[in-house]
């Protein structure tokens, strides 16, 4: 069965994580997506372990994202990957500077052998700042609450 879960891009930007609001977001939700965090590329063998030893005490399930498919890049992804037990890793075709073509971008995913797996559903949205806290907050949890229902719905079905 596939699994419902959020991104740090979509995380990043939760007003409830701002310095705007204070009341924190909670969700029931095991599946956490690192994309968008070029940071993470500088971390060391050793953290991305430790990342990967907290993932696992809470209970969470880790996956990779990123952008472009340079070879030497995904490859990079792909050894994170494996030391978070991240058993996705998706990555956008294009970069500031790259834009393949589909048949290019085909050949360079290729490059990289990599490995079928089940496909995950993540929640994926960005809301721009409301008249206040409290609109902000209800707006994002009703759109959040939304898209997770109709995971959950889709998932029933399946």
């Amino acid at each position: 069965m596939s699994q419902i879960g959020l991104s740090t891009y979509a995380y990043a930007f939760f007003w409830r994580i701002s310095d705007r609001v204070t009341q924190r977001l909670t969700l029931d939700l095991s599946l956490f997506q690192i994309c968008d965090y070029p940071a993470i590329e500088s971390w060391s063998d050793a953290d991305l372990q430790r990342l990967r030893q907290q993932a696992d005490a809470l209970g969470i399930t880790l996956e990779m994202g990123t952008r472009g498919l340079d070879t030497a890049h995904l490859q990079r992804y792909l050894q994170m990957a494996q030391l978070l037990d991240a058993h996705v890793v998706r990555s956008m075709f294009y970069t500031a500077s790259h834009r393949p073509s589909l048949e290019q971008a085909a050949q360079l995913i290729a490059s990289v052998h990599p490995a079928e797996r089940g496909i995950n559903q993540i929640i994926e949205h960005w809301l721009p700042w409301q008249e206040d806290a409290a609109i902000t907050c209800q707006r994002e949890a009703e759109w959040t609450a939304r898209s997770v229902e109709f995971l959950r719905s889709k998932q029933h079905r399946e």
